[in-house]
């Protein structure tokens, strides 16, 4: 995954683990003073997940990251509660996150489907800002 990343000129990562999808992304985008837009649809899920969400069943700390991540959320996202939920899902073993240029994203995606990872393009950065905060998250499409 790291010669993935450098290849395509990551301009930064982390691991997706107890802060959730949403938390570790308001993170990056807070420290690199962007907005960006997250398309639900795109992000992998463990199959069954959508169906544990929609019952409640979750960990605990997945209510506390989805109330931080709310307040950065752009006013414009309309998404139902379950997407939320496992979009603010604690982890464990999440899988990585990283920003990469839109020219090189693909190719980073083929390399690490290559060499046997489950790779998606999640998002992208924003234009403009959309709320008085960096950081702030626009979520697009629905998860499952």
């Amino acid at each position: 995954a790291a010669e993935a990343a450098l290849a395509a000129g990551a301009t930064g990562a982390t691991d997706v683990t107890g802060f959730g999808l949403l938390g570790h992304l308001a993170k990056m985008a807070e420290a690199s003073g962007v907005d960006v837009e997250l398309d639900a649809s795109r992000v992998p899920l463990l199959p069954g997940v959508t169906a544990l969400a929609a019952d409640g069943i979750v960990p605990g700390g997945t209510h506390r990251n989805l109330a931080w991540a709310r307040d950065r959320l752009d006013p414009s996202t309309e998404i139902d509660e379950a997407s939320l939920i496992l979009l603010a899902d604690a982890q464990t073993s999440g899988g990585l996150l990283f920003g990469a240029s839109r020219e090189r994203a693909d190719a980073a995606v083929d390399q690490l489907r290559d060499n046997g990872h489950p790779a998606a393009i999640v998002g992208q950065v924003m234009d403009h800002r959309t709320v008085n905060r960096r950081g702030s998250i626009r979520i697009v499409g629905r998860t499952g």
